[in-house]
């Protein structure tokens, strides 16, 4: 890992303005861009404008800034580089259509797990599963099994930075029990979260084997509890995930 010396500030600060921008924040002004990062307002307006020049932020009416399309360039060349996206696009529509549920394929970036993979149904779920869009690891079953691709010491660590907000009644906060959570995860390759993000909603992850030098993945179905019990979760659902990510493994080599 890189130490502070052998970054490069600038760089950091400028993905640290393009990140503040999203659905919550469509548009930004030089004030609100300042605030959000917490940066000098003119530092932030030397990287607006530098941003805006590249082509990655457009100006609005009354000086404000928002993303232009050029920022999916970033994300196609990673999906293209990656070819756990494009081996996860049929499993995840085949497991969708046999579940009736929400599937997707995640990887760890972090301390949160990312989606490169979605297939959605019409669920009902208030959180739709979207390319790119990131969830924590300390209290959703994809994340735990993501974590459980690393070191039990690099587990430790990520799961201590924290921070580990509470969510639901039944969202895990204790350090302890969550290490002992991606151990256990671990040793079996899957994990079940019963409402632990969002009341409604449970799922379950399998992990997607991969080579070591690789960011840990792993495939989820994510159900309303109206309509999926715990049991069917880690039995029937479970099984069928499983299949599901032993072709992705298989069509990767």
């Amino acid at each position: 890992m890189a130490t502070e010396r052998d970054q490069v500030r600038s760089v950091q600060r400028a993905f640290e303005v393009l990140a503040v921008f999203g659905p919550d924040r469509p548009t930004l002004n030089l004030r609100q861009a300042a605030e959000a990062t917490g940066f000098d307002r003119a530092v932030v307006r030397r990287y607006l404008l530098t941003l805006e020049q590249l082509g990655y932020l457009a100006r609005m009416p009354g000086d404000s800034f928002r993303l232009r399309p050029k920022i999916l360039t970033l994300a196609w060349n990673y999906l293209g580089s990656d070819p756990l996206a494009a081996a996860s696009e049929q499993p995840l529509r085949a497991l969708r259509d046999e579940t009736g549920e929400s599937c997707a394929v995640t990887v760890l970036s972090g301390a949160t797990a990312c989606f490169v993979g979605v297939a959605n149904a019409e669920t009902g779920l208030s959180i739709r599963l979207t390319l790119g869009n990131e969830l924590p690891c300390y209290c959703t079953a994809m994340g735990r099994t993501v974590l459980s691709g690393l070191p039990s010491e690099q587990v430790a660590e990520l799961v201590r930075q924290g921070p580990r907000p509470r969510h639901t009644n039944r969202t895990p906060t204790e350090v302890d029990w969550i290490i002992e959570q991606v151990a256990t995860v671990a040793e079996r390759g899957w994990d079940v979260a019963d409402e632990e993000l969002e009341i409604g909603v449970r799922s379950v992850a399998v992990r997607i084997p991969r080579p070591a030098h690789l960011a840990p993945a792993a495939l989820s179905v994510s159900a309303p509890t109206a309509r999926c019990s715990v049991a069917d979760l880690r039995g029937r659902v479970r099984g069928l995930a499983q299949e599901s990510a032993e072709r992705i493994a298989a069509d990767l080599g």
